[in-house]
């Protein structure tokens, strides 16, 4: 079988179905395949989040809103730096990409970078800002129709204000 950047990262780790999306499948990765221990440290305290969590239209139209209620999420910055990571010692592509979506769906930049990167590894700071100018000065129409559907509603800044995200 020939080596596939979009399954092989998935093997071995366990899969669920969605019944009301048989499509979705939903992966369970340990916290450590994303350099996200300890856990506890990195995920999003119940009493941080808000009564209005505000979730982008791609998210919510896998899984309904009171369902994200439950779930745990990662801060944004050890979520970031761990898809570096995985990256750089796995060569692992789907990580990059992931990495490179958080910043053009969170709109991170040079200001973000210095604010929540300054104790990570140099070259995850290095890849960081390679993102940001990639975004900067690349021009995706398809991606810019995406994102001005979901921030048609002024709800970018929302969007960026989510708890853990970095950018308070």
């Amino acid at each position: 079988m020939e080596y596939d950047i979009f399954t092989q990262y998935k093997k071995g780790f366990p899969a669920l179905r969605v019944k009301s999306h048989p499509d979705l499948a939903i992966m369970l990765f340990p916290d450590t395949f994303f350099h996200l221990s300890p856990v506890e440290q990195t995920i999003i305290s119940r009493s941080e989040r808000s009564d209005v969590s505000i979730y982008s239209r791609q998210i919510l139209d896998l899984v309904p809103g009171k369902a994200l209620e439950i779930l745990p999420f990662p801060r944004l910055s050890p979520y970031f730096i761990g898809l570096c990571r995985k990256f750089f010692e796995s060569g692992d592509d789907m990580a990059r990409i992931a990495a490179e979506q958080l910043v053009g769906g969170m709109k991170l930049d040079e200001a973000w970078i210095q604010l929540n990167l300054s104790k990570a590894p140099p070259k995850v700071q290095y890849l960081a800002s390679v993102l940001v100018d990639e975004r900067v000065s690349s021009v995706d129409e398809f991606w810019d129709a995406q994102m001005s559907l979901f921030m048609a509603s002024d709800r970018e800044e929302e969007l960026q204000c989510i708890p853990g995200s970095g950018f308070q």
